[in-house]
């Protein structure tokens, strides 16, 4: 953040017209955050990863009603009973957390794991998806070169495809788009965001539910007392960002910490066994590993991972010793406190 905050200072100073509009980023906490920022004189921040609705927040004409809180206070699910989607995503805990996002929707789901098998499925069914949602990064084959088969096929000519990642670059979006791509759903998926996407793609009117936030936790005796949220005990987890995605629909964050304690609680030896057989494989891995950190709140874990995968990118060349004792040390208490909130919680599965 010294970098961040010297060029702030330099900007007040050559132009002081621009000094309210300066806004201090970074994958700290919070609150950390914000005492530097307070120390520093600067009004205004903003926490990694970026979300299009937090930066809707910073331009809000109403400060005081935010577009997150208006979206959350009342979570609307579209009613998508008559509608069939197909899920394109290789990542199963990714895949889990739009699963159980569009389950509640009553919509029809089918679930395949890279484009090829995309491909395949459309073939075997008559019956064609009213969506598609695309994941752009997978093993395989990519979502790119999936939509452009697609879109190469008459008889799949007018499918909706949207796409899925992380990376919501401006000229990816352009790209998704000259494919023929309707739509982008920027991960970690919001789940207000998500919903009203859907409602406004399909052009839906009815919902299942105005769902308040935390009202199907209100049921459980442990937490009926307590924030669900205020009560977090995983180590390093920034509580505000897992709530601004999660609130309203805390089992799929229960299940997203179960699904991340069994699939990479052993990543770096994981990490070490790909570098030495696959730069590619370990690139894909530590991309869905730094991703999955951020939609978990996981930040400064999410940013040694995001360091690590641009230094594969680059071809560097990795010391044997690439990850420090304290890193792996630090790791393994995350992965120890998500133990012991699924124990807490009762989740297993």
């Amino acid at each position: 953040e010294d970098d961040g905050i010297a060029l702030i200072h330099d900007i007040r100073r050559q132009y002081p017209h621009f000094a309210a509009s300066c806004v201090l980023v970074s994958f700290n906490d919070l609150t950390a955050i914000a005492e530097i920022a307070k120390a520093n004189e600067i009004d205004l921040v903003m926490t990694k990863p970026f979300l299009h609705h937090r930066l809707s927040d910073l331009v809000c004409d109403q400060p005081n009603v935010s577009h997150t809180e208006a979206l959350q206070q009342n979570l609307q699910i579209p009613n998508l009973a008559d509608f069939l989607i197909l899920l394109v995503e290789d990542n199963l805990i990714n895949q889990e957390i739009a699963l159980n996002l569009l389950q509640a929707t009553n919509a029809k789901i089918a679930v395949v794991n890279n484009g090829q098998e995309a491909l395949h499925w459309l073939n075997a069914h008559q019956r064609l998806p009213d969506l598609v949602l695309m994941d752009l990064q997978m093993p395989v084959m990519d979502g790119f070169i999936a939509t452009r088969h697609i879109f190469e096929n008459p008889a799949w000519h007018d499918l909706k495809v949207i796409a899925m990642t992380a990376h919501a670059f401006q000229e990816e979006k352009d790209r998704c788009l000259a494919l023929g791509m309707v739509d982008h759903i920027s991960k970690p998926i919001v789940p207000a965001v998500i919903y009203s996407q859907l409602a406004n793609l399909l052009a839906v009117t009815e919902f299942v539910k105005s769902k308040e936030p935390g009202e199907h936790m209100q049921q459980s005796s442990s937490t009926t007392e307590v924030d669900f949220f205020d009560a977090l005990a995983i180590e390093g987890m920034n509580k505000q960002a897992v709530k601004e995605l999660f609130i309203g629909v805390e089992d799929v964050l229960n299940s997203a910490i179960y699904g991340f304690v069994n699939e990479y609680a052993d990543a770096f030896n994981q990490i070490e066994l790909l570098l030495t057989q696959d730069r590619g494989s370990a690139l894909r891995f530590v991309h869905t590993l730094k991703g999955l950190c951020a939609t978990l709140g996981l930040m400064e874990i999410a940013t040694y991972f995001a360091d690590l995968e641009q230094s594969i990118k680059r071809g560097d060349s990795l010391a044997v010793d690439w990850a420090t004792h304290q890193q792996i040390s630090d790791y393994a208490k995350v992965i120890d406190s998500m133990r012991v909130h699924c124990e807490r919680h009762g989740v297993h599965e």
